[in-house]
């Protein structure tokens, strides 16, 4: 496996240190961390929805998140963390289940004050569980504007 080094247009490249990843603190050219969240694999997650009609319309979602990541790492950062279900309305790479493909404009008008992390009939709007890793090749985003 080939461990992506830090590169100038890096992810993990800012202005307060421009020689490093902000990350894992490794200089460009070395590998990155190996903890590093620029280093990325693609998953997949089921996403299950919750709506005022009582519909729980599902989904799989695709993505790159930390590579170090496990199963229940992934659950805890969508469910449990500080990030804000909100986030997944812009979420790409959604294959929804039959009957389910309008779910994303039925979940917009839920976004009040900016936030679906509440709950419907006491369950979250949004929930997230683990499914598969997609690819495992770690990868890191390059930015042409990450220095600028």
């Amino acid at each position: 496996m080939t461990w992506p080094l830090v590169d100038p247009n890096d992810g993990g490249i800012r202005r307060i240190a421009p020689d490093m990843c902000l990350y894992c603190r490794q200089l460009i050219g070395q590998p990155h961390g190996p903890e590093c969240v620029c280093v990325t694999k693609r998953v997949e997650m089921r996403v299950i929805v919750t709506l005022p009609t009582g519909e729980t319309p599902t989904g799989l979602w695709q993505y790159d998140e930390p590579y170090s990541w496990d199963a229940h790492m992934s659950e805890f950062h969508k469910n449990d963390s500080s990030w804000c279900a909100s986030n997944f309305l812009s979420a790409t790479d959604v294959t929804w289940d039959p009957g389910s493909e309008s779910t994303m404009e039925k979940l917009k008008p839920l976004d009040t004050d900016a936030c679906l992390c509440g709950q419907i009939n006491g369950k979250d709007i949004i929930r997230f569980e683990f499914v598969r890793v997609v690819n495992d090749t770690p990868r890191r985003e390059i930015d042409p504007e990450a220095q600028k």
